[in-house]
């Protein structure tokens, strides 16, 4: 066959997906394409496919975090990349900088990145291992997992591929709960009434009900049904996935990368109206940048380790046929060798394990024969306050294990454990107390034979909290409470039902705040969040508030946010959430939290300055 490397056809199928998928300019919203649209005539900056640019020419260095250059290189200042470059400046170590207070931890910022590494990766296996680190830097534990499964679908994917009887394979091996089986049987009932177009598009709406808009579960979901239906044609491909909604950009960009490897080709109505100036956007800060589009992708095909790069428009070698010899009777023949099984893709790989404590109050990682384990009542630990922590180890295996743990913290914390060398016997566990107090964030680490647990250890911010007071018939929104003037902690007034309430140290950690519990008690009423700070960089100040069902943020009395919906907050439209003021000295925030018969979500409270860089203000003491 006379063709070009077909990673060449992957990542112009890739571009394509991309361009489809992503929202018109100006738009917040992503369409469902149900009939013609225009075929894209240019090339829009984009971060993602700055990403791939940075990640190949990066490729193959030992001992260099991928995830973490990402963060470093690329200008990110939405989704969920600030979250995770912030917990990285306080020095927490992935998966817990993808997974603690990271409100987009599990959307799909990390699924199309995921598919780069299944293109240039030597094998499955290498592409699923740095796609999960990719994705645990800043992602929580399902989006991580999700990357792992991009990362191998694509590494196993080659050309002549039958994409959609692959496809229709992974959909029975590779959903990480907690997607729900509901989700799977609604997407398998899809593909089998596909042709009935009404059937199609009702089913279709059906699923994507049933997990958040946001999601990487959803996004690997409609992937494999994209593929499984429409996977040997490549328009209907990319353009199905491309109407799928919101994470249509990833989905489509994945589609059209598999469809135009297996194929070896892109339908040149595609390509053909496409210029070769390749854009950069504001998102590249120190890589050297492409020079046109197809140098960014001559220069991707040189980088992968997975294919031998062909000239493009080049006749194939031809390799001469020797005459094969007679075989004798009385020898038997020799059999072909058997190709060998692509990787199974397995439902929970390890090192997704360590980035579960925001759910369990525990973090775990673990082998075949030896897991570690640190449990914490409140998780993660609050610095400066002293915790107990339980430190515990499993011995999995058939025989007796010869243990040497060893707990590792920053210099100026303070530990005390009675921990030793040990002898753990098959099916044994053993736990110890451990009681840390730290005056700043950092990790513990705990080791034993060859494994690493890191338990981030946070100090939370200076928040303090009054309340319920009463939200009779809704009234409450507009009512002023006296604590709205007066934020003495010695004062008390008269809260919800005639019980007194004051001012009290609320000690969360920042961004994700917790409030049902403490501030409301399971029935409707009105509390307050309130802080004294000061910001290091006078100037605009932009605050995320996002609750449901809404509230208000007061600076030195001035509202700056306000709004009361009865609908789920959707943060892919942040704007309804952002208010901005003037940081300049000492200001006093108040945050009034809103409670009807339905319980309030976390709330997500966070800063950004003027270059949309997310900053944590200095908490002074609430007078």
């Amino acid at each position: 066959m006379n063709m070009g490397n077909p990673l060449e056809y992957a990542l112009r199928g890739a571009v394509v997906g991309h361009l489809l998928g992503s929202p018109p300019l100006g738009a917040a919203t992503f369409r469902q394409l149900k009939f013609y649209e225009p075929i894209p005539t240019r090339i829009n900056p984009s971060p993602l496919l700055e990403s791939w640019w940075i990640i190949a020419q990066e490729f193959g260095k030992p001992d260099l975090d991928l995830g973490d250059l990402l963060l470093n290189q690329l200008q990110y200042t939405t989704g969920s990349a600030p979250f995770a470059r912030f917990n990285r400046q306080v020095g927490l170590l992935p998966p817990a900088t993808g997974s603690l207070r990271n409100p987009y931890a599990h959307d799909c910022e990390a699924f199309a990145r995921a598919a780069i590494y299944g293109l240039i990766s030597e094998s499955a296996a290498e592409a699923g291992k740095m796609a999960l680190y990719d994705s645990s830097v800043d992602h929580g534990s399902v989006a991580a997992e999700v990357g792992f499964l991009v990362g191998q679908f694509v590494a196993s994917v080659d050309l002549g591929d039958d994409v959609s009887q692959r496809a229709k394979e992974a959909l029975g091996l590779g959903f990480p709960e907690p997607i729900g089986q509901d989700f799977l049987d609604v997407v398998t009932l899809s593909l089998t009434s596909h042709l009935t177009p009404l059937g199609f598009y009702e089913r279709l709406a059906q699923a994507r009900n049933l997990v958040p808009a946001n999601d990487a579960r959803r996004a690997w979901a409609t992937l494999l049904f994209v593929l499984a239906s429409e996977g040997a044609d490549f328009d209907r491909a990319v353009t199905l996935a491309a109407g799928m909604g919101q994470v249509s950009q990833a989905v489509a960009t994945v589609a059209g990368a598999v469809v135009g490897m297996a194929n070896g080709s892109v339908p040149e109505m595609w390509l053909e109206p496409l210029s070769d100036e390749f854009p950069v956007g504001y998102g590249m800060r120190y890589a050297a940048r492409p020079d046109s589009f197809s140098g960014w992708v001559r220069t991707i095909v040189s980088k992968s380790k997975r294919l031998e790069p062909l000239a493009a428009d080049a006749p194939a070698p031809e390799v001469p046929v020797e005459a094969s010899a007679p075989v004798p009777e009385s020898e038997t023949p020799v059999e072909a060798p058997v190709p060998e099984p692509v990787p199974a893709l397995p439902s929970r790989p390890p090192m997704v394990a360590a980035s579960k404590p925001l759910a369990t109050h525990r973090s775990e990682i673990g082998s075949s024969d030896l897991r570690l384990a640190v449990a914490a009542e409140k998780w993660p630990v609050a610095a400066p306050i002293a915790h107990d922590l339980v430190l515990s180890l499993e011995n999995k295996g058939e025989l007796p294990v010869d243990i040497q743990p060893e707990v590792i913290v920053p210099p100026t914390w303070r530990m005390a454990h009675r921990m030793t060398s040990f002898r753990l016997d098959a099916d044994e566990t053993r736990e110890f107390g451990c009681v840390v107090q730290a005056e700043e964030s950092g990790n513990l680490e705990l080791s034993a034979n060859g494994l690493k647990l890191n338990v981030p250890v946070l100090k939370p911010e200076g928040w303090n909290l009054c309340g319920p007071f009463e939200n009779n018939d809704g009234l409450g929104f507009d009512k002023a409470f006296p604590c709205e003037t007066r934020t003495s902690p010695d004062e008390i007034f008269s809260g919800r039902s005639g019980h007194t309430v004051q001012w009290e140290p609320f000690p969360d950690l920042g961004f994700i705040h917790a409030v049902e519990e403490l501030g409301f008690r399971s029935l409707p009423g009105v509390s307050y969040l309130g802080a004294r700070v000061r910001f290091r960089r006078e100037g605009i100040t932009r605050v995320l508030f996002a609750a449901s069902p809404g509230g208000k943020v007061m600076v030195d009395g001035a509202v700056v946010v306000r709004y009361l919906d009865s609908s789920p907050v959707d943060l892919s439209r942040a704007d309804r959430f952002i208010g901005e003021f003037r940081a300049q000295g000492e200001h006093t925030i108040l945050v009034k939290l809103i409670r009807t018969l339905t319980p309030v979500e976390p709330v997500i409270l966070c800063f950004w300055d003027a270059d949309g860089h997310l900053i944590v203000p200095e908490f002074l003491e609430w007078t």
